[in-house]
């Protein structure tokens, strides 16, 4: 599962929601659940539609950095 399902599914919202939401097509949202390509701009579109940080969905808040 990728992050973006996982926070959409706490977000209690559907992919056809958050399509809305975000101003993309529910045919992206599953796609890029799938963990297929996404651009930086659609990231940030899905993140502010969410209400977290684009590294909140690429799975990368919080994690140390290495050196």
């Amino acid at each position: 599962m990728t992050y973006l399902k996982k926070i959409r599914e706490i977000a209690k919202m559907s992919q056809s929601e958050l399509a809305v939401k975000a101003g993309v097509s529910e045919r992206s949202v599953i796609r890029w659940e799938r963990g297929e390509s996404l651009t930086t701009k659609n990231l940030q579109k899905l993140a502010a539609a969410l209400n977290v940080t684009p590294n909140e969905l690429l799975g990368v808040e919080g994690k140390e950095k290495t050196k």
